[in-house]
């Protein structure tokens, strides 16, 4: 192998096994299986070490190290149980290949392509150069299982043997041009081994490790031109998807990275791209207001942090209840083209060899299509959402709150004397992601840490209802906000409309007193049960339409009007019935949620009710009920017809209840300064 060759300028070598890895039209991922000794493990990168000036998104989708684990089950695995002891010897340890990307990058920036290919034929060896970054070394061969490598100055084809082969890399040293050996699967296997290699270098001094080094060969700026139209991957794009193959199940990618990390419907897209234009837009204390890399699949929709505005969860919940298999109207009617700018994605795609490009939908759309749809959704939807959490009274309020209070710790820490190395390390834990080491030594960064959560929860707690912390809440908002994009989209662009909705929004959250406390008699059964919210899909459709009912007050939408601007009084005054209507409706709607869901609680205590109820009235009811399930039972049979079924027990019901149903409708008109009185929908209407 001495005569395949180096130069100088790569000073990383490896030979081994080379493979290209592709099925059907999917793009290659070149491969050299090989090995490393333990003191070649400096070579190797953690995403998290790489930490440009202006952070990249994709560089925060990796998974973060779980020291915890590593300490519990992979280090004993190593050593036997008991640190610095040697292995046991009739005991067998094995790792699977640690897989390693070539990322190319500047200094600490990651590049999206490397230089265009180069190939030498020489007398002996070919060399494919991606220079400056990788080449790979091979011996001519003419076998059965050669390669094929075409000189692309001669045109003429040579064999080329699999192995040996020899891949050569420039590392990246200080801010030169390079590349960085980053492990993407594997990287708890090699934190492991370098803390036992650290400890007790004569454990594993002879280890050889399994290696599998990839990259994308057809990555670079040539191949994207001779693509034309059809948007080629980039290198960060190529290893992303990886990165989602080999940790394909939720155990092992874990909560929020299993949405960032797929491209299986529009709102995945959406979550990316509102993270990458937070960053952008915000930095990273705008970033860090936002929960996006929770491991537990249970967390990922719910806010977890005392200081969180959302969760990219959250809105992945939100938007597949919108657009997903349950809101396929919506997308039909053309909603979702409208808040996410796709109205021409179709009419863009120019025909390929499959046949004209399809029309979009929310889980269905080409590649071509996919990188007309983030640009789409980078210009409108995102920047609404963007809009709705960090500029609306509620949620903006919240964020300037953090961020207030994340100045101010970032002043002290540089006043602080040593002390300030307790809230630079709490800093680093809210901002950069990065885990406060345990031991009593850092317990001053935890108390800091805890500080910080104390005065920003306090601070909430006095200016702002606790309703913006609940994840069905945050739903409910989004779904208020797409009901009501709906009901203008014929007249408006969806810039004024969402201007619009949140300044409905920032209305009803100035009522909170009024609105949405749990004191008043239509937030119990609608909303909470006692001081507890009920997080169902019948409480998301009950606060979205309590957001939206003020439309329905003739002195609301008086002033709300003036938010349109237009000559044309014909169209101003039919949308202003029309978003009347749309209040009223909504109101209705939140009343009959109330009615249905007081019925059930009386239903389910109506037999141990001995307070409101006399034994009488119990012995009634059951009576009723039984007479009620027995009839259903004959329609299931099919001896009698489901109109022949029994109401008298639901009508008994409601006579109990009919109190309670009128004084929550009189405190809500009240609420919403209605001079109507609220009329509970027909029994055959549902949300939608």
């Amino acid at each position: 192998m001495k005569r395949l060759g180096t130069q100088e300028q790569y000073n990383i070598h490896h030979q081994g096994s080379f493979g290209v890895f592709y099925s059907g039209k999917s793009f290659p991922i070149a491969f050299v299986q090989t090995s490393i000794n333990a003191s070649e493990m400096e070579d190797l990168t953690f995403a998290r070490e790489i930490k440009p000036d202006v952070v990249d998104f994709d560089l925060l989708l990796q998974r973060d190290i779980d020291e915890e684990r590593i300490a519990k089950k992979i280090e004993p695995y190593l050593t036997g149980g008991e640190k610095g002891n040697p292995i046991i010897s009739s005991k067998s340890v094995f790792f699977p290949p640690l897989l390693v990307a070539v990322v190319p990058a500047e200094g600490d920036r990651m590049l999206e392509y490397y230089a265009d290919e180069k190939v030498t034929i020489g007398q002996e060896i070919i060399e494919r150069e991606w220079p400056g970054f990788v080449k790979l070394t091979f011996f001519k061969g003419d076998n059965a299982s050669s390669l094929s490598i075409t000189d692309p100055a001669s045109g003429i084809t040579y064999g080329a043997d699999k192995e040996p082969a020899k891949i050569s890399v420039k590392k990246v040293k200080g801010h030169s041009e390079g590349v960085h050996l980053v492990v993407i699967d594997g990287q708890h296997r090699l934190y492991a081994l370098r803390e036992v290699y650290e400890q007790n270098k004569d454990l594993i001094k002879d280890l050889v490790i399994p290696v599998c080094i990839l990259f994308p060969p057809n990555a670079t700026n040539a191949a994207q031109i001779e693509a034309g139209e059809i948007k080629l991957p980039s290198v960060s794009e190529v290893f992303r998807h990886l990165f989602v193959d080999v940790n394909s199940t939720m155990e092992k990618v874990g909560g929020h990275f299993t949405i960032l990390l797929s491209d299986e419907n529009i709102g995945r897209l959406v979550c990316r791209k509102f993270c990458e234009h937070v960053l952008s837009e915000r930095g990273q204390k705008g970033l860090s207001a936002i929960e996006w890399n929770t491991k537990s699949h249970k967390e990922s929709s719910r806010i977890v942090k005392p200081y969180s505005i959302t969760s990219i969860g959250i809105i992945d919940l939100a938007l597949s209840d919108e657009f997903g298999k349950n809101g396929k109207r919506r997308v039909k009617h053309g909603l979702l083209k409208y808040v996410a700018g796709l109205e021409n994605i179709s009419n863009e795609v120019a025909s390929d060899e499959d046949g004209p490009a399809a029309e979009v939908e929310w889980d269905k759309f080409s590649l071509s299509q996919k990188h007309l749809i983030e640009e789409a959704i980078r210009r409108k939807i995102v920047r609404y959402l963007d809009k709705i959490f960090f500029e609306s009274d509620l949620f903006g309020g919240i964020y300037k709150i953090y961020a207030e209070e994340i100045s101010s710790l970032e002043k002290e820490a540089k006043t602080a004397g040593e002390h300030g190395k307790d809230i630079r390390n709490a800093l680093a834990y809210i901002l950069d992601y990065l885990p406060i080491p345990k031991g009593k030594k850092h317990e001053g960064a935890r108390i800091e840490l805890d500080r910080f959560y104390d005065t920003v929860q306090r601070r909430k707690k006095e200016k702002f209802f606790n309703l913006g912390d609940y994840a069905i809440f945050q739903r409910a908002v989004i779904h208020a906000w797409l009901i009501f994009m709906d009901a203008v989209k014929e007249e408006v662009s969806p810039d004024t409309a969402t201007d619009l909705f949140i300044n409905l929004f920032n209305r009803a959250c100035q009522r909170n007193a009024v609105l949405f406390s749990p004191s008043n008699r239509y937030m119990q059964y609608s909303v909470f049960s006692r001081a507890k919210i009920k997080p169902n899909n019948d409480t998301k459709n009950a606060l979205s339409r309590l957001i939206l009912a003020p439309l329905g007050s003739d002195d609301f939408i008086s002033g709300f009007m003036k938010g349109f601007k237009t000559d044309n009084q014909n169209a101003l005054i039919a949308i202003r019935d029309r978003l009347m209507e749309l209040g009223q409706e909504s109101a209705s709607h939140f009343l009959t949620v109330y009615r249905s869901n007081r019925n059930k609680d009386f239903i389910s205590g109506y037999k141990v009710d001995l307070d409101n109820l006399t034994e009488e009235d119990r012995d009634n009811l059951k009576k009723l009920e039984n007479i009620y399930n027995n009839d259903r039972k004959l329609v299931r049979e099919k001896k009698i017809r489901k109109q022949d079924v029994s109401t008298a027990f639901q009508e008994t019901v409601k006579s109990f209840v009919y109190k309670d149903v009128e004084e929550a409708a009189l405190e809500l008109k009240s609420a919403l300064s209605y001079e109507s009185d609220i009329i509970e929908e027909d029994a055959d209407q549902s949300e939608e």
